[in-house]
């Protein structure tokens, strides 16, 4: 799971309260009042830390964008196999899904209905390079004959579709799956098969099934 390394400054607590409220009332239903009730801090340092309840808004993308690329940065370059590197991409991604549930809800809703060009580009330019870094993996794995894949465009994009779907707070997966919304434990319950699942469709034919290690 991602860990918590460090207390948190006025600045990020300010994102977190106004991530659950933007998440649970929109943009529009949300004020600078109620943002400054849920952090406890003073409505005066909303406008010295982002201008603006829009400048806020647009930071919050920023800043947990930019965390999920931070969490990623490593599996590059880091000299494991095409699969470890895959799982552990999986991994981190459902567990953000999962922690950052109200930011998945907003990103969900952005990108749905797309009405700030600002925030349209910050998730056009995080997703464009995640989903390089997953063609990669894949491609490695190709190339080194641990993955067998015939379209790494559709295997990445099955991905990046699959996995928010059923980890995040989608009514109609809850309702297909018996989940009841808002429970983390039931979506964990699911990381486990959708790791078997991914890792199982791509390698190739082997003695044994593929042994999870980041669990």
């Amino acid at each position: 799971m991602i860990a918590k390394l460090k207390t948190k400054n006025t600045r990020e607590l300010l994102l977190d309260a106004a991530e659950v409220l933007f998440a649970n009332y929109g943009f529009k239903g949300t004020s600078i009042r109620a943002i400054s009730q849920q952090s406890k801090f003073n409505s005066s340092l909303i406008k010295y830390y982002f201008g603006s309840k829009e400048g806020l808004y647009c930071e919050l993308f920023s800043y947990r964008l930019k965390e999920f690329e931070c969490a990623l940065a490593h599996l590059a370059s880091k000299k494991i196999t095409a699969a470890e590197k895959l799982e552990q991409f999986l991994t981190i991604y459902m567990y953000r899904v999962m922690e950052y549930s109200h930011f998945h809800r907003l990103l969900t809703r952005e990108m749905n209905v797309p009405v700030r060009p600002a925030i349209k580009q910050l998730i056009v330019e995080s997703t464009d390079r995640n989903f390089k870094l997953v063609k990669d993996i894949l491609e490695l794995g190709k190339r080194l004959g641990e993955f067998e894949v015939d379209n790494i465009n559709l295997a990445a994009l099955h991905i990046f579709t699959l996995l928010p779907a059923v980890m995040g707070e989608s009514a109609i997966v809850n309702s297909l799956f018996g989940y009841t919304l808002n429970e983390p434990l039931d979506r964990k319950t699911m990381v486990r098969p959708l790791l078997t699942h991914f890792l199982d469709k791509l390698q190739l034919k082997r003695t044994r099934p593929y042994q999870i290690r980041s669990l």
